[in-house]
């Protein structure tokens, strides 16, 4: 937050502006001319979409209000007039207004500067805030006008939040535009692929994707596409050219109007899983070969002492060329025979 006291040795306090609205001693055109403005002043005023003030100076009474500050705070004007913020209760920090004061005493203005302020229903509102000091009707007054930036203060709290949530993530998120380039990465997305977030921004993701992948990956893209999300498991190519087992979430992204505006990468490393389930596979391979080719007969019983299952040794020696008619059978049958 700029520091509302600092001042450069160079800059000189302007004067305060004159805003004259009486037109005492001025001849008819003069006064034409005056009314000419405060008519414009009183429609700017009036009808500005934003909250503006104009109070005494100093003292900070409130003179008038218009119709946006009212709706901002929740107000009606005749609770407002004449009354100071700090009775009102308008000020979250009413310690710091002394430091505004003194800048507008030194430079007749402050220009964009943050502030809570307490609406009457109790709710804090971020506003951005700019003051000018001016001579109205021969009196020393201070326009303010008030920008209500709480809902984009909110929403950068909200994207904070979120990319704090991304970044500590443990699965691996990406961002890639309709290009099909990396935007952005979280840790776990990079370090997945042994390189840097620098390194990853700007590369294509067809290239950490194996080639002999690639053509599952278009279909799932396809997909994502069209329907919103798509998941696959695909080969990776790290940074080194090392290959490892992936399993890709793609998420697509929109722009407000619904149009296509990129995709998101949700990215989880399954090698481990993937050579769990090939070990797996190759056990029960080997043990088919062996069921198979055992040239004894070898039945597979159930706790009711049911059949179900026969190797094909058994099954010859029954003179059965499928199962289906064995299964279910109590083995007494068979072991009889």
């Amino acid at each position: 937050m700029p520091n509302p006291t600092k001042r450069s040795k160079a800059s000189k306090a302007p004067p305060i502006l004159p805003l004259s609205f009486t037109g005492a001693g001025c001849d008819g055109d003069c006064v034409s001319t005056v009314q000419s403005t405060c008519d414009k002043w009183n429609i700017w005023f009036r009808n500005c979409p934003d909250a503006i003030s104009l109070t005494s100076f100093p003292g900070s009474g409130i003179v008038d209000v218009n119709a946006s500050y009212c709706e901002l705070l929740g107000y009606r004007r005749e609770e407002l007039i004449n009354r100071t913020p700090e009775e009102i209760g308008l000020l979250l920090h009413p310690e710091r207004l002394p430091l505004l004061v003194k800048r507008l005493q030194e430079f007749g203005m402050v220009q964009d500067y943050e502030a809570e302020v307490r609406a009457r229903d109790g709710r804090v509102l971020h506003v951005q805030t700019s003051m000018q000091l001016l001579a109205v009707g021969g009196h020393p007054s201070v326009l303010t006008i008030l920008r209500d930036l709480t809902s984009i203060r909110k929403t950068e709290s909200e994207l904070r939040t979120v990319f704090g949530a991304l970044e500590a993530a443990a699965e691996g998120i990406a961002f890639v535009d309709i290009q099909g380039r990396y935007t952005t990465a979280n840790p776990a997305y990079t370090e997945m692929l042994g390189c840097t977030r620098e390194d990853l921004i700007g590369t294509f993701w067809i290239d950490t994707v194996h080639p002999d992948d690639l053509n599952e990956m278009y279909v799932a893209y396809a997909q994502m596409v069209e329907t919103g999300k798509a998941t696959i498991d695909v080969r990776g190519i790290r940074r080194d050219r090392s290959v490892f087992d992936k399993q890709v979430t793609l998420v697509r992204l929109q722009e407000t109007d619904g149009s296509f505006a990129g995709h998101c990468r949700c990215t989880t490393d399954i090698s481990a899983r993937k050579v769990r389930e090939r070990t797996v596979a190759a056990s029960e391979a080997k043990l088919r070969a062996i069921w198979n080719s055992t040239p004894e007969s070898v039945m597979v019983i159930d706790r009711a002492l049911t059949v179900s299952d026969m190797n094909p040794a058994g099954l010859k020696m029954l003179e059965r060329e499928e199962i289906e008619p064995v299964q279910g059978h109590s083995v007494t049958e068979y072991v009889d025979s």
